[in-house]
């Protein structure tokens, strides 16, 4: 993208990152970025290694897209980190928590930029029976939504048993296909088939999916991701 776009990208290697966390942020404000993002982790570890003294020489304020994904994302690490950097011009409508993976050249669905990062909170029994009930309940837990899918991708959630869409308001397998989908694993044509060649169950338009093996669901066009299906 900054290549097409003719913009300026400063790449840090995860090993540096790891040694010392806050490489990561005092890059973005030496270099003045405009985008930049790391897994949730990457957030929670920031927030909670930096010093007062460090947080008073950031500026982030040109820091318009902080995207968060490659796990899932926690809407505690969002809290905590923009009640942490704040002050040092951060502002949540940066956080973009986002979905993607590999198989999908990384990028599925995004947050809105404009505004700040969605939750919702659910009964958590039913939640782990595969329903979704928002409730405001004590014990209800709080999930935060991963953006909307990117323009020509389609997502589907779907039971895994049955391969057939599943009812909203149910968990299921996440599905997805577009234009970002590859076409399989390089010699490896059984594995292909079984990932990028899922159909759903009484369609006959022929279509065929990337199965993710993540588990999720849509509410109000939004994804949520709840887990993964071997955990």
């Amino acid at each position: 993208v900054p290549f097409l776009a003719g913009h300026e990208a400063v790449v840090m290697s995860p090993a540096h990152f790891t040694a010392r966390p806050m490489r990561w942020l005092e890059a973005i404000a030496r270099y003045r970025a405009f985008g930049s993002g790391a897994p949730d982790f990457a957030y929670a570890l920031v927030a909670a290694r930096a010093t007062p003294e460090e947080i008073a020489r950031l500026d982030l304020s040109t820091w318009r897209v902080a995207f968060d994904g490659a796990e899932r994302v926690r809407p505690r690490t969002l809290a905590r980190f923009v009640s942490t950097f704040a002050e040092a011009g951060f502002r949540e409508t940066a956080l973009g928590p986002c979905y993607g993976l590999a198989e999908a050249t990384l990028a599925v669905t995004f947050g809105d930029d404009r505004v700040p990062p969605s939750r919702l909170s659910v009964d958590a029994r039913a939640l782990l029976a595969g329903r979704v009930v928002p409730s405001d309940d004590v014990g209800a837990t709080t999930l935060a939504g991963s953006g909307r899918p990117l323009e020509g991708t389609a997502v589907r959630i779907v039971d895994p048993e049955t391969c057939r869409e599943a009812e909203a308001g149910r968990v299921g397998e996440i599905w997805v296909r577009g234009p970002g989908v590859a076409f399989g694993y390089v010699d490896r044509p059984e594995a292909t088939r079984e990932t990028f060649g899922a159909r759903l169950a009484g369609d006959e338009s022929g279509e065929t999916f990337l199965r993710t093996g993540d588990l999720g669901f849509l509410h109000e066009g939004e994804l949520f991701v709840t887990g993964r299906i071997k955990e």
